[in-house]
């Protein structure tokens, strides 16, 4: 089931620009690991920052910066949307490297948000 059919058009959209923050929306008996919980802090911050950078900001370099957000947003999105319910654990216990891959490009993605100069 893609995201669209998952949630509708509209609320993807509402999360892509900002207008709205994503809740965990973890299912009944779901089991949701360290991987996962990561990767919805780093979606939540995310979705927090874009509508910041384009406050107050009118430059056709805001207007870059916050496509660019956007664009990097939905992509994030899509990607977390095949491992909900438990998958990213699941296919992050198939391979140690994949495991360490992902976990340190989560963080290092998290950092990067977290310390950003608006």
């Amino acid at each position: 089931m893609t995201a669209t059919k998952r949630f509708g058009s509209r609320q993807v959209e509402a999360w892509i620009d900002g207008a709205t923050i994503r809740t965990n929306e973890g299912g009944h008996g779901t089991t949701v690991g360290f991987a996962w919980n990561l990767y919805d802090q780093v979606f939540e911050v995310f979705t927090v920052l874009v509508p910041l950078v384009s406050k107050g900001r009118s430059s056709a370099q805001s207007t870059k910066h916050e496509k660019s957000l956007k664009d990097s947003l939905g992509k994030l999105f899509l990607w977390g949307d095949g491992f909900r319910d438990g998958g990213l654990e699941n296919t992050l216990e198939t391979s140690d490297d994949l495991k360490e891959t992902v976990l340190e490009t989560l963080v290092a993605m998290g950092k990067t948000l977290i310390f950003c100069k608006l």
